[in-house]
């Protein structure tokens, strides 16, 4: 419903505007474009505000803010990576705070890499950690961890006899939420 018909729907039965009257309705009339204008323009403001929403002037002023020269890139790419460059600033304090709690529960083993090009957080290690270590730190990342960062590791491979070394069974898997495309991933 636009302004004109609130307005129509809110004067008219209280007797000061009457609907025959053309004059008058023209004067509702031309309150409601400048009221449907200017909401339309604030929609327009709520929306660009917004990573999530935004796709033009709102993109490009984000981009600006953080430093990025504009590309050919889609409008959810840009999205992506104003949300992943905002989202884990190196050297803010929540994001150090993170991060030390982050690899304190992989026991220090993994090396973090910030990487610009791809908007994501490389994480390297040296080949030894337990599925324990990388499951908590990875339910501490989702349940604690910026919102739009995306990580990255190389994974070891598994050979057959190493993921039945873990002695679980398919239920234990299912119950550690580990997807079933991790082990075709990996072997």
């Amino acid at each position: 419903m636009g302004a004109k018909q609130r307005m129509e729907a809110a004067l008219f039965p209280l007797g000061i505007y009457s609907p025959e009257c053309i004059i008058l309705k023209g004067e509702i009339q031309a309150y409601a474009a400048a009221m449907d204008l200017v909401t339309n323009q604030c929609n327009n403001i709520r929306k660009e505000m917004f990573a999530l929403t935004a796709e033009g002037d709102g993109l490009t002023r984000m981009e600006h803010i953080l430093g990025l020269k504009e590309t050919s890139l889609s409008t959810e790419e840009r999205r992506e990576r104003i949300l992943s460059l905002s989202s884990l600033i190196p050297g803010e304090p929540d994001t150090e705070l993170f991060l030390e709690k982050f690899l304190e529960l992989l026991n220090m083993r993994f090396s973090l890499i910030f990487e610009s090009h791809n908007y994501a957080v490389r994480l390297e290690h040296d080949g030894t950690f337990s599925m324990e270590e990388l499951t908590a730190a990875a339910d501490y990342a989702v349940k604690y961890g910026p919102a739009f960062i995306r990580f990255i590791t190389d994974m070891p491979m598994y050979t057959w006899a190493q993921i039945e070394a873990l002695d679980m069974t398919f239920f234990d898997i299912r119950e550690k939420g580990i997807p079933w495309g991790f082990f075709d991933e990996t072997l």
